[in-house]
């Protein structure tokens, strides 16, 4: 089993929205985990939302058995550090994360900036970007690693839905860069 490799306490929990998690957070949701894995640190993927319809069927076929592995919330500790992807708003956070405290947010959606900065040791990474999964991949650039293979496949093709095929005004050189890391990775 997993598990067996890491102690009882994750050092860090990535959630997304309470609701539901669409393709960009699902893919920065397992990003940021893989990311971790690949660079030594226990993570874990919190979650107690639904995979919305922007999910395509062959996503959830291929990352069921990943997601029912990692979203094991028994290791979850007092100093469990929680991070939040393609999420600001304070109401529709997982509620744990926002109880036990956040370590980080990293979205790209605006509108609650200033509430962030207000709160006390929360790190905030909010950019004019078209998906919130180029800046996971971002994440990888900077560790020179490169992302897994399913992983890599979730954040092109969250990168590719978000940006409505890089054609939406907000799309940013960061997305375009982000794509261009992750081809040669997926399949």
């Amino acid at each position: 089993m997993l598990y067996e490799k890491y102690p009882r306490e994750f050092e860090y929990a990535i959630c997304g929205a309470e609701k539901h998690i669409d393709i960009d957070a699902l893919a920065c949701l397992f990003g940021m985990h893989d990311l971790f894995k690949q660079s030594h640190i226990k993570s874990c993927i919190f979650s107690s939302a639904k995979l919305n319809g922007t999910v395509p069927m062959r996503v959830q076929t291929k990352i069921a058995a990943e997601w029912a592995t990692v979203a094991d919330t028994s290791r979850l500790g007092n100093k469990t550090k929680y991070i939040c992807c393609d999420i600001s708003n304070p109401a529709h956070i997982e509620p744990l994360a926002i109880k036990t405290g956040l370590f980080e947010l990293i979205d790209h959606h605006f509108g609650f900036e200033k509430y962030w900065e207000q709160q006390n040791g929360v790190r905030t990474d909010i950019q004019v970007v078209g998906a919130c999964a180029s800046q996971v991949v971002s994440r990888f650039i900077a560790a020179n690693l490169k992302p897994s293979e399913v992983e890599a496949e979730l954040l092109s093709l969250a990168i590719l839905s978000n940006t409505l095929c890089l054609t939406n005004a907000l799309t940013s050189k960061l997305d375009l860069d982000s794509l261009g890391y992750l081809l040669p990775e997926a399949d």
